[in-house]
């Protein structure tokens, strides 16, 4: 199964999952109280972005936000509080349908959703997402992304960089092998068909030369853990010289 196949049928069958993998966020385990842990690492996380943000461009106050790869939205609606607008894309119309009745819950009215990507941004944000999809379709996706940034605007990125290669091995097999698959998926309480989500490592050299072509003159990594024990991962920021 292809990266937008599974993600398309993780949104239709357990949403909170394909977001965080964490058991407790299973469809079938999903409780209230756990939903709202979900939403309140979302806000955790904005909280932190910002900061970081704001040390490197004081007064940064985003009019146009894009969170891509929205999945349920527990990251584009605490941006929508930062940002006088946030578009939230998402492969997966499971996923963009949940996003949008969480905003309508919530009440959060400046944002909208989408399948594409369109316009122009001055904030671009993506996290636990490309980790997903293979360096050869997802370093196109990272320059059509940061060609859409305005001069002034700022960009946050989390990809993995390194994983050993026996865990490597192991997320492979995985995928390859239907009876690992359906093995490792009835250890951990999953149906037998549940669909296996990719990881994959990047090339820092790559990222940084495509957000280097697309004038970003302050790049800055931070070390982070969002890709699971397994793997280091890191967040870039930096925003393009002003005019």
């Amino acid at each position: 199964m292809n990266t937008d196949k599974a993600w398309k049928r993780y949104g239709e069958v357990d949403p909170y999952f394909g977001v965080i993998t964490h058991k407790e966020y299973h469809a079938w385990a999903l409780t209230d109280e756990k939903r709202e842990d979900f939403f309140r690492s979302g806000e955790e996380h904005v909280e932190k972005v910002m900061k970081i943000l704001r040390e490197i461009n004081p007064g940064f106050s985003p009019a146009r936000t894009i969170d891509f790869g929205c999945g349920v939205g527990r990251l584009t609606l605490p941006l929508a509080r930062v940002s006088a607008s946030v578009v939230g894309v998402d492969v997966a119309p499971g996923m963009l349908s949940e996003a949008q009745k969480n905003a309508a819950e919530r009440g959060v009215p400046n944002v909208e959703f989408a399948h594409e990507i369109s316009g122009r941004f001055d904030f671009i944000h993506s996290y636990i997402v490309l980790q997903h999809i293979p360096p050869r379709r997802g370093l196109p996706i990272v320059r059509d992304l940061v060609s859409r940034v305005e001069p002034g605007g700022m960009v946050v990125l989390q990809v993995p960089y390194h994983a050993a290669p026996w865990i490597k091995l192991a997320t492979r097999a995985k995928h390859v092998n239907p009876v690992i698959k359906r093995t490792f998926n009835l250890v951990n309480g999953r149906p037998w068909n549940f669909p296996a989500l990719t990881m994959y490592c990047y090339s820092v050299p790559s990222i940084l030369a495509v957000l280097r072509d697309a004038g970003i003159d302050d790049i800055r990594i931070v070390l982070d853990s969002a890709a699971g024990p397994y793997y280091s991962s890191m967040i870039i920021c930096g925003w393009s010289r002003q005019g």
